[in-house]
C-alpha cells in the first residue's frame, strides 16, 4: 500500500486439506502477484502451479480513503493439458531448487527429533 500498489489480505483456504489461511495480493500493470510470508524462502517467485492451491473467500482493500470488503466464489479450474505442460518449467525449476539446496536439512532434523523422543522416554521411564 504504501509502495503505490493495489492491494488487499485475502483471507481463503491453502493446501491439500483446504485450512484456514491469509496472503497478500497485489496489482502491478494488471497482473495479480500473490505474497505469503511463509514461502519467503522461495525467494522472490512463487510458480504459478502453485497457485492453484489457494482459494480466497474474501478479502478487505484500503485505498487512503475506504476499506472495500470483496467475497470471493469458487471457481472451476479449466486448464488443459497444453497450459500445464507451459507451467510445468517454472514450477520444477523453482521447488527443485529449494529441494537441492535444503535435502540435506532433512536427515539432521530426523536425528535431532529422534534423540528428543529418545530423551523424553528415559525421562518418563527413570521418573515412573
Amino acid at each position: 500500500m504504501d509502495l503505490g500498489y493495489d492491494s488487499r489480505v485475502v483471507f481463503g483456504q491453502h493446501g491439500r486439506y483446504g485450512i484456514g489461511h491469509a496472503w497478500v495480493e497485489y496489482f502491478a500493470d494488471s497482473p495479480c502477484y500473490l505474497v505469503a510470508p511463509q514461502l519467503c524462502f522461495l525467494g522472490a517467485s512463487l510458480p504459478q502451479l502453485s497457485t492453484l492451491h489457494y482459494h480466497p473467500k474474501f478479502s478487505v482493500a484500503w485505498n487512503d480513503e475506504k476499506l472495500s470488503y470483496y467475497q470471493h466464489t469458487d471457481f472451476e479450474i479449466s486448464a488443459n493439458l497444453i497450459q500445464v505442460a507451459r507451467l510445468l518449467p517454472e514450477y520444477l525449476a523453482v521447488w527443485g531448487l529449494f529441494w537441492m539446496r535444503n535435502a540435506w536439512r532433512i536427515p539432521a532434523r530426523l536425528w535431532r527429533s529422534s534423540v528428543r523422543i529418545w530423551r523424553g522416554f528415559r525421562l518418563r521411564k527413570a521418573k515412573s
